[in-house]
């Protein structure tokens, strides 16, 4: 399998300057293994890595050298507060996380705050009785916390469940207490300027940010938010309760009298949950666990026959060995541990989707409610839902998300919400190289390289909605979940269980933004009828005279083009077990029509597709090995005097772009006018550009251009390609060749889709990078 790299890739950037990369630290992980560490690993970089995560406050001991339980536990919780993949294997994209988090001094849950700048793990432990009217509700005589810097600091966990005994509807999801049904709300008894990268959240609006640490208690081993009791004091005071804290007698009691109790005064037990169900604490429960949630779950197994014994907090060997069986039972992963997709098998979805704060079951086939437009979203992605400037150089991209809603059907608040998840915030290095937005192609064995690259990130918001819309949330469709839903899409989308909670999250900051919240979305239900999509067709990124060079390729005499791009099926070595893409469709498709062999064409080369290419193997007396080789492809598939190809060295005329893959890799296609569809990596192009402001991670990342008489014209985007015949600024400005890319907009005026057209850029606006 040939993997993509700079060098083969003809859009890859050939000067990049990377804005706000960390600097290399010389005890790195990689620098000492150049391998992924991961349970079973010993050595010195697994010393580094466990003083690493330490030093973080996600705690693995004492460093010993030996890749453990401590220390799988420990990177998992690493990754899942840095939004990674959940899989306790430390590899670029986990060690690039780590670099970034320990060069900026703080751990994965704190803020720019000093007060917050390091966790609390190993500082000064106590504990606090939480008091209703001067009486200790059962589970609450000793809750953990600790004092850091004169503040004591509570698990949110904690809080959450202690403002249920007040009658209080909360939450905590992901980084925000969401606090619903709340009437009589005094905001102004909030103190002002609080930093933080928590939020708290009240009947749909964030209302204050909250400083958070990450830290495992002393008899626990999941890591878990901390905050500061005195903001918690303001919450309840801004509720009406009257409350005490009094840190030398170690309480904090509150009068439920004085409040408004203003859910109605459920007052739900801690190990009841609220009337829709228990809701998930938002940390991973697993051996070792203490606490009411633990309890919640051991009821709930012993309920559905899973027998834990007695429910008594401690998740120990027989609550282990229940999830284990329960898991099996329900086809979920089986690791013993309860996150939110086994939360969510044992409680039902309404313990996920109670909250207005959840947008976990928005049916994301619907739009997004109208005062969700592309000027609410630049506004979103300018400041937060808090006012503050925040700055995403995505911003001046909401036309682009309302657009690809529009054209296939994809809530536009979802995609906004992912984008800022995958790119962080549009400032990834993958969003600057290569447009990737959305992570496309960034396998955690070398997501640099491997990334998808697109010709812009109008194009890569486009193509992720048709993508997900086509083959995620359309019931049928190969990667379909169950539901058309972020928990429907976590399924298959992301092995990180904690992927849709995060968006959830995310979704949640944007609708606030404009004072929504879930509940002015649609919610899903198997019979909702959900509109069509005014397009299935994958988007096109059109070029105006792009020239492209054929260059050589090992198994054809010239490159290979097809009358469509969907196949993508050129030969790049042998196929076997593991591969992907159209050459493997091919394959599949010939021995269904030779041999009848039942296969699913999904490009997928799977047990039964080795099977079958044995058995054709056999049926030809050659080594049934299950590995196609190029032999076999000229003689089956492709015959080399019937592939017609472009001779090496002829200069061609590329009109269109549209992404691929190629043998599972992610991989823009060419459209050749006058012959076909060409895989990008062997068609250089000679005169395309990539146009780049000077500073790539601001928000002043729009580029306007204008006509020879001077009047703006269009507004393009960092990042995006065009055609430069001529690199010599006259007057101050660059010629460009480019195209309107979407129907009317404000991008390109009155200009239809597919409009070629000329304009000019200045030099003071954009830099011209030549592509290699």
């Amino acid at each position: 399998m040939q993997k993509r790299t700079l060098a083969t890739c003809s859009l890859a950037v050939a000067m990049v300057v990377l804005v706000g990369e960390p600097a290399i630290r010389p005890a790195s992980v990689f620098a000492a293994t150049e391998t992924i560490l991961q349970r079973g690993s010993t050595g010195a970089a697994v010393t580094q890595l466990q003083q690493d995560l330490n030093q973080l406050g996600f705690s693995c001991g004492t460093p010993d050298g030996v890749f453990g339980p401590q220390t799988l536990a420990a990177v998992k919780s690493f990754q899942k507060a840095y939004h990674l993949t959940v899989d306790g294997q430390v590899g670029p994209s986990t060690e690039a996380a780590l670099t970034k988090a320990l060069g900026s001094g703080s751990s994965s849950s704190t803020t720019s705050n000093p007060s917050t700048s390091r966790s609390g793990a190993g500082e000064s432990w106590s504990t606090r009785e939480l008091e209703v009217n001067g009486t200790v509700p059962a589970g609450y005589a000793k809750v953990p916390g600790f004092t850091y810097e004169n503040t004591y600091w509570i698990s949110i966990y904690d809080v959450q469940q202690f403002l249920k005994q007040l009658g209080v509807s909360a939450q905590w999801k992901v980084d925000t207490l969401y606090l619903t049904n709340v009437s009589g709300f005094d905001a102004s008894k909030l103190p002002t300027n609080v930093q933080g990268d928590g939020y708290i959240n009240v009947n749909g609006k964030n209302v204050m940010r909250i400083p958070r640490i990450a830290a495992v208690p002393p008899n626990g081993t999941v890591t878990t938010s901390f905050t500061e009791v005195y903001l918690m004091e303001k919450v309840l005071d801004a509720l009406g309760f009257s409350n005490t804290y009094d840190g030398s007698k170690g309480y904090w009691n509150v009068d439920p009298a004085s409040g408004s109790t203003p859910n109605g005064g459920s007052g739900s037990t801690p190990n009841g949950g609220s009337s829709t169900g228990p809701v998930y604490p938002g940390t991973i429960l697993q051996y070792g666990s203490t606490g009411v949630a633990v309890e919640e779950i051991q009821t709930q197994l012993n309920k559905l026959g899973y027998n834990c014994g007695t429910p008594d907090g401690d998740f120990g060997t027989n609550t282990e060995n229940a999830v284990k069986a329960f898991q099996a039972d329900q086809n979920l992963t089986v690791d013993g541990q309860v996150g939110p997709q086994t939360w969510q098998a044992l409680f039902g979805e309404s313990s996920q989707t109670s909250s207005p704060g959840s947008f976990t079951n928005v049916d994301l086939r619907f739009p997004a409610p109208n005062d969700i437009t592309a000027s609410s979203l630049n506004q979103f992605l300018r400041y937060n839902a808090f006012g503050t400037l925040v700055g995403s150089p995505m911003y001046g991209l909401g036309e682009s998300f309302i657009l690809a809603q529009n054209t296939y059907g994809v809530d536009a608040t979802y995609l906004v919400a992912h984008a800022i998840e995958e790119s962080a915030n549009g400032t990834s290095s993958i969003a600057l190289a290569d447009n990737n937005l959305f992570g496309y192609g960034a396998y955690d064995s070398d997501p640099g390289d491997d990334a998808g690259l697109f010709p812009s990130e109008d194009y890569a918001i486009r193509f992720q909605a048709w993508e997900v819309r086509n083959n995620y949330l359309n019931p049928g469709s190969s990667h379909y979940g169950g539901a058309p839903t972020l928990t429907g899409m976590n399924k298959q989308y992301a092995t990180d269980q904690a992927w849709s909670s995060n968006i959830s999250s995310l979704m949640g900051e944007v609708a606030a933004s404009v004072g929504d919240t879930s509940a002015a979305y649609v919610a899903y239900q198997s019979s909702n009828n959900a509109p069509q999509p005014s397009s299935t067709a994958e988007p096109v990124y059109y070029l105006n005279g792009a020239q492209g060079k054929a260059s050589s390729d090992p198994y054809y005499k010239g490159v290979p083009y097809y009358s469509t791009m969907s196949p993508g099926n050129m030969f790049f070595g042998s196929l076997q077990s593991g591969s992907e893409g159209g050459a493997v469709e091919q394959i599949q498709r010939f021995l269904n029509t030779r041999m009848n062999a039942g296969l699913t064409v999904d490009g997928d080369f799977g047990p039964q597709t080795k099977s079958a290419v044995e058995a054709f193997q056999k049926s030809i007396g050659v080594t049934a090995n299950g590995v196609w080789s190029a032999s076999m492809w000229e003689t089956y598939i492709e015959p080399s005097d019937s592939t017609p190809t472009l001779p090496v060295g002829k200069t061609v005329t590329v009109d269109e772009i549209e992404q691929g893959m190629a043998n599972g890799y992610v991989m823009p296609w060419y459209h050749v006018k006058g012959y076909g569809w060409v895989d990008s990596q062997y068609l250089p192009l000679t005169n395309a550009y990539r146009l780049e402001v000077s500073n790539r991670t601001s928000i002043n990342t729009s580029i306007p251009v204008y006509n020879s008489a001077g009047a703006q014209i269009a507004t393009l985007h960092d990042g995006d390609i065009v055609v430069v015949n001529s690199t010599q600024p006259v007057n101050g400005k660059v010629q460009i060749l480019f195209a309107a890319q979407t129907p009317a907009s404000t991008y390109y005026g009155s200009a239809a889709q597919g409009t070629l057209l000329t304009g000019y850029v200045s030099t003071s606006n954009a830099t011209i990078v030549k592509q290699a």
